[in-house]
């Protein structure tokens, strides 16, 4: 490598930066109609070149070249091009710091240094509000966590919209509408649906593992091989829900209505001995109440912590 191949590979970087900040945007914000095959298109473009500089490196022009193929939804591409992106990236970060190492290049100028640093510190910032928000929803169980941020969903109308596969992992849904959505596959771990209407919706092979799902209307839903595991189901309304093959142990349903909802294994429901059997509970594991809202904003690092004083009676997790 020479000084000017340096600068070139710099400036690919660059295009390749702003080509990840744009899929994760669309990724984040689910806008995948659009923009997969204009991401493809673009990251093909920036590897060719990339290729062009490095003919004989084989990992560059065949192992990150990406064909994708144009039968795939856009979401799939967007997650291809975020992966392959992700990779070229890596690679040529090796080789830059390689050729300085050798060469004794400096670094970098202050200005690219302070862009870098603010990428990082925005990187850094939203994945520690992500770790937070799903150690504090997992670790404090008696606890009813409402967490406010950029990405909080709270009461989102999506009433019969196709949300297969979507990841709404640690998302704040509290009160969302749901109402005979699809979605199969999705993934909804850690996320705060308390209040929520998921009456008929369809969530085949879905993921709510330690949700909180109290005070949801799941009425008529199918929940067939979903995952419930250590859910919150306190008062929520599962009439005519369909848990065929679910997976429940550790999940809560101290109140929730299971009138003529079918169990793992197919059978109706009868009592609460039905759920003892697969390792769910029907009872109070705390005697206090404490509610703890955290509220995270876009434009700088501030959190407010509103603490109810305890009240007797049942927890509300």
């Amino acid at each position: 490598m020479d000084e000017q191949m340096y600068v070139k590979i710099q400036q690919y970087q660059q295009a390749l930066k702003a080509l990840q900040r744009s899929v994760e945007h669309s990724i984040q914000n689910e806008t995948y109609e659009g923009t997969g095959r204009m991401a493809v298109k673009s990251y093909q473009g920036i590897q060719r070149k990339v290729a062009e500089l490095l003919p004989e490196d084989f990992y560059v022009t065949e192992t990150l070249a990406l064909d994708a193929d144009p039968e795939l939804k856009e979401r799939h591409m967007l997650s291809q091009v975020r992966l392959a992106a992700n990779q070229l990236m890596i690679y040529l970060d090796g080789l830059l710091r390689e050729y300085r190492s050798k060469s004794g290049v400096e670094p970098a100028d202050w200005n690219e240094l302070k862009q870098w640093g603010s990428t990082f510190g925005r990187d850094l910032q939203e994945r520690i509000i992500s770790m937070t928000r799903a150690t504090i929803e997992r670790a404090v169980r008696n606890v009813d966590i409402d967490v406010q941020g950029p990405d909080s969903m709270r009461g989102a109308d999506m009433e019969g919209a196709n949300l297969e596969g979507a990841n709404f992992s640690g998302r704040n849904l509290r009160g969302a509408n749901l109402t005979g959505a699809n979605v199969r596959g999705a993934n909804f771990s850690g996320a705060n649906l308390a209040g929520a209407n998921l009456e008929g919706a369809d969530a085949l092979d879905a993921n709510f593992s330690g949700a909180n799902l109290k005070d949801s209307n799941l009425q008529g839903a199918s929940f067939v091989n979903a995952n419930l595991t250590g859910a919150n189901l306190k008062n929520a309304n599962l009439e005519g829900a369909d848990l065929r093959d679910a997976r429940i142990a550790g999940a809560n349903f101290k109140d929730a209505d299971l009138k003529g909802a079918t169990m793992p294994r197919g059978e109706e429901y009868r009592n609460e001995g039905d759920l003892f059997q697969y390792g769910a509970t029907a009872r109070n594991v705390s005697t206090g109440k404490t509610h703890v809202r955290i509220e995270i904003t876009d434009d700088e690092e501030k959190r407010k912590h509103d603490e109810d004083a305890p009240t007797t009676g049942e927890d509300t997790v």
